[in-house]
């Protein structure tokens, strides 16, 4: 097993853009019924059996090993990529099993280049690997809560502890009618922040936001452990409290 960095990545997808064919600079892979597009301009297409994902990668700092790829749509972090000695590739969050290169003529480059064509008209397209593409809300249950009335779904707010991650990398923590306000940063996916107590006193946190949808972070009740904040979705209608 060996690393692939960002220089490898280029090199191998600045190809020649020239003539009719499109697409000479962009990898494929395929794993079982997945594939996954490296494209030339940065970013990537992965179609899994669960769904498909689409993004961009980098490199977190200057010493980190492999490339990153970010869910383009969240800012979550969604697999690192390890290349093996035989030419295929692994991504280890998503399982152990290598992708295969794929092997195209011309004609059938430009097709599978397609897609790369139109991801730089997502609206996330362009967002920095250091900002969140959109308003972002978690919750954890209120250990104050536990009750009947939280246990059977009531929707009040008041149940569960509300994490907010803001477009304008301000943060806010709801919890039980009160807001205390912060800020974070994010990088492919790590996240750290804090925010004040009414009392002034300043909490810290810091954790890894992963494209199921989950924060996992250092533990938010003072422990030793770890609390594993859940995305909730979003509502087009009811803007994130914390960002408005």
């Amino acid at each position: 097993m060996k690393t692939i960095s960002l220089l490898t990545l280029a090199t191998t997808t600045a190809g020649c853009y020239c003539g009719a064919f499109g697409g000479n600079g962009d990898q494929f892979y395929k794993r079982g019924n997945e594939t996954l597009t490296i494209c030339a301009q940065g970013g990537f297409i992965m179609n899994r059996d669960s769904g498909p994902i689409e993004g961009v990668f980098g490199q977190p700092t200057p010493e980190s090993p492999d490339p990153v790829f970010d869910d383009g749509a969240t800012g979550a972090r969604a697999f690192t990529l390890v290349a093996a000695d035989d030419g295929s590739v692994m991504t280890p969050e998503l399982g152990g099993d290598p992708w295969q290169p794929l092997v195209y003529t011309d004609a059938q480059r430009d097709h599978a280049d397609i897609p790369c064509e139109d991801l730089p008209h997502r609206p996330w397209w362009g967002t920095p690997a250091a900002h969140m593409p959109v308003d972002t809300a978690f919750a954890i249950p209120n250990p104050d809560r536990v009750d009947e009335l939280c246990g059977q779904g009531d929707p009040t707010p008041s149940c569960n502890i509300e994490l907010d991650l803001c477009v304008g990398m301000q943060l806010a923590v709801g919890r039980d009618g009160s807001r205390s306000d912060g800020a974070f940063t994010i990088n492919y996916g790590v996240v750290s922040g804090h925010w004040y107590t009414a009392d002034g006193k300043q909490t810290e946190l810091a954790g890894m936001y992963t494209a199921d949808g989950v924060l996992t972070t250092t533990d938010f009740y003072g422990g030793q452990g770890q609390t594993r904040w859940t995305r909730i979705p979003p509502d087009p209608t009811k803007p994130v409290a914390g960002c408005r």
